[in-house]
């Protein structure tokens, strides 16, 4: 008789490490269904939402042990291991953007390359991110958790970008907006007072004149859910944020990158992406952008990606990186987004340009 690739050997009596083998498999694989399951309820719960923090890892878990259920032989759960690594396959590309630009659909436009990094407050590596940022070729980069320190020592980069906002002297916010081009209007949105901790996460607004363009960039940095009342506030802020940038810009092209302190499988991140009207700049599966310190950038896949470029419609990523290691718990996060011209005649000269000081 011809043996099935998925029975077991015959007239082969499974000895106790099989039994143990088989029992810590089939738990595993239960318990990979029980995350899964319990992470599409994630609007519901605390716990719950951070299960979508390990969306990828589910695929990835799923996939080795599906394969270790073939090599020992268990059809079923190998089958139950796949249906779960495609479940949650399919709910990580659901959440992708468009893809790279491949072609030109206007024969006309700007190309703009925009940069976020979480610099780390205690991060003293300044001169890395310095060099770092003034090869990167940004034309507008967001930083988040700045501090006086790093204020200080990034007004080196005023030559390549004259335009900041808030001032870096003196230090006003955690956040900041450097930019080649000039701004029609930048600042610090007034948040509710339950959205944010004072100066630390408050979002910016600018409106950034690139040419004949006109441009809303936001940058965010909600707090992190480690606990309940972050994750309530982080979700408000969210809620709040969404409906301000669809008022104040939903007639003009706009960006909204930061570090999000949320993957993009969690349903409060696409609320606020379909409230903003706005998409994800990344398309399929992304590498982690948060990163453990310890050993870093080499666990960094066990991290998740939070720190996200979002795009309204007519804008498209020519390209989307995650950059290198600049020894902060974040990596850097650039694309190369496509504005294609308007022709309603060039910008006015900009009234509210802010050069670096």
């Amino acid at each position: 008789m011809m043996l099935s690739p998925w029975t077991a050997e015959p007239n082969r009596t499974p000895g106790p490490m099989d039994k143990v083998v088989g029992i810590l498999l089939g738990g595993t694989i239960i318990a990979l269904a029980l995350a899964t399951l319990l992470s599409l309820l994630a609007r519901h719960g605390w716990l719950l939402d951070l299960l979508t923090f390990a969306r990828q890892h589910l695929v990835v878990i799923g996939l080795v042990l599906a394969g270790a259920a073939l090599r020992t032989k268990r059809r079923r759960w190998a089958l139950a291991a796949g249906a779960l690594a495609a479940c949650n396959l399919v709910l990580v590309l659901a959440q992708a953007g468009p893809g790279a630009l491949t072609s030109r659909a206007s024969a006309s436009g700007v190309e703009l390359r925009v940069l976020t990094l979480n610099l780390l407050a205690e991060n003293y590596y300044t001169k890395r991110v310095v060099r770092y940022l003034r090869a990167s070729g940004a034309d507008i980069v967001a930083l988040q958790e700045l501090t006086p320190y790093w204020a200080e020592k990034l007004a080196e980069l005023q030559d390549i970008y004259p335009y900041v906002s808030p001032p870096l002297q003196p230090w006003k916010s955690s956040s900041v907006i450097l930019s080649r081009h000039p701004f029609v209007e930048a600042g610090a949105m007034r948040a509710p007072a339950d959205t944010v901790t004072g100066k630390w996460n408050r979002p910016l607004r600018a409106v950034v004149d690139v040419g004949s363009e006109r441009i809303a960039v936001y940058v965010v940095h909600p707090e992190t859910p480690r606990s309940l009342q972050q994750w309530q506030m982080r979700n408000r802020y969210f809620a709040w944020l969404g409906e301000e940038v669809r008022r104040l810009d939903g007639e003009r092209p706009r960006i909204v990158l930061g570090d999000f302190n949320t993957p993009p499988w969690s349903p409060f991140l696409q609320d606020f992406a379909a409230a903003a009207e706005v998409h994800q700049a990344a398309a399929g599966l992304r590498w982690p952008t948060r990163q453990p310190l310890i050993l870093a950038p080499y666990l960094s896949w066990l991290g998740a990606p939070v720190d996200h470029i979002l795009l309204s419609p007519g804008l498209e990523a020519a390209a989307f990186t995650v950059g290198s290691d600049v020894k902060s718990d974040h990596l850097p996060v650039i694309a190369d987004v496509w504005l294609p011209a308007h022709h309603d005649g060039p910008s006015p000269h900009p009234s509210a340009a802010r050069p670096a000081r």
